[in-house]
């Protein structure tokens, strides 16, 4: 995922629930969404004398995301990896605003990586957190 992206993502922080569905066996740790620029796209039309004319269309552009574990884990274990997700993303977002979106990842996975030890999920450090989004043109 690309960090703009992700920054716009963690800037907004919000904690709904998406469209998208999770794979078996995954454990879905945060899911948020956001509105995300515009996408454009040029149009023809012909007038009555049969001249195009181009003109640009531009809808908004919602995007999708979920941070992930590629496991299952117990609703226990489940709450205290979303409590430190959203630590995270709290984290990322910040850095974000402040900096280039370049260290929205890192910032994310260090205040992750320090909650997941603080808590006692040592066990979760090695494991594949992975995120998926989903960006659509509202057209």
């Amino acid at each position: 995922m690309t960090s703009k992206l992700f920054m716009k993502l963690c800037a907004t922080v919000v904690m709904v629930g998406s469209m998208m569905s999770a794979h078996a066996g995954d454990t879905i740790i945060w899911r948020g969404w956001t509105d995300f620029g515009s996408c454009n796209r040029v149009k023809w039309y012909k007038d009555d004398l049969g001249i195009r004319w181009p003109t640009n269309e531009s809808v908004g552009q919602t995007v999708s995301a979920e941070i992930y574990l590629a496991r299952t884990v117990d609703e226990i274990a489940k709450n205290r990896l979303m409590s430190c997700a959203l630590k995270g993303v709290i984290a990322a977002g910040s850095t974000a605003l402040i900096t280039s979106g370049a260290s929205a990842w890192p910032a994310f996975k260090v205040t992750f990586d320090a909650c997941l030890t603080s808590e006692g999920l040592v066990q979760f450090l090695t494991d594949n957190i992975s995120i998926r989004h989903e960006s659509k043109c509202n057209w």
